[in-house]
């Protein structure tokens, strides 16, 4: 039994989806769990919560889009930049898809950041939208630390172009 769970965790490892134990996933969560639960929860009002959606969601819808439109075009510079005589063999191997997942899983994130932003400017449209976004500030804590997790990722992601195209124009 321990060597089959061993068997299957090498091999997430080794996959595309092992990007979310990389450091920007855990690192807000764990700052998050930190505040929260050991400082303790910090109690915000109503008001409080829906200043802080009014000031801040169109400039965080406007950056989250920026930012999306920033990755997709990461997004072809590092397929631009690839190795040409590798793709074939990255493609008949499923590496591809491990190469480009980080960046559709960047742009899925910043969409996300998006469409919460779109939700919380309409705040004051229903009592019961109102009654969602400030109930115990849950949503606006899963919000920014879904924020700084994009934030970290993004920056990671931009670490990898660089190195990664590095390595291609050195031919190796």
């Amino acid at each position: 039994m321990l060597k089959k769970i061993s068997y299957y965790f090498n091999k997430f490892l080794d996959s595309k989806y092992s990007e979310f134990i990389s450091y920007p996933f855990y690192v807000p969560i764990i700052i998050w769990c930190i505040i929260f639960f050991i400082l303790g929860p910090i109690e915000l009002s109503n008001e409080d919560i829906t200043t802080f959606y009014s000031k801040y969601s169109s400039t965080f819808l406007g950056a989250s889009a920026s930012i999306f439109g920033i990755s997709l075009a990461a997004l072809s510079v590092f397929i631009s930049v690839i190795y040409k005589p590798a793709v074939p063999r990255m493609i008949e191997d499923n590496l591809l898809e491990v190469f480009l997942y980080p960046f559709l899983l960047n742009i899925g994130m910043w969409g996300t950041i998006a469409a919460m932003s779109i939700f919380t400017l309409f705040i004051d449209f229903h009592p019961i939208i109102s009654i969602i976004l400030t109930y115990k500030s849950f949503y606006l804590n899963i919000y920014m630390c879904t924020l700084f997790i994009a934030i970290l990722y993004t920056i990671s992601l931009a670490q990898q172009v660089i190195k990664f195209s590095i390595i291609s124009l050195n031919g190796e």
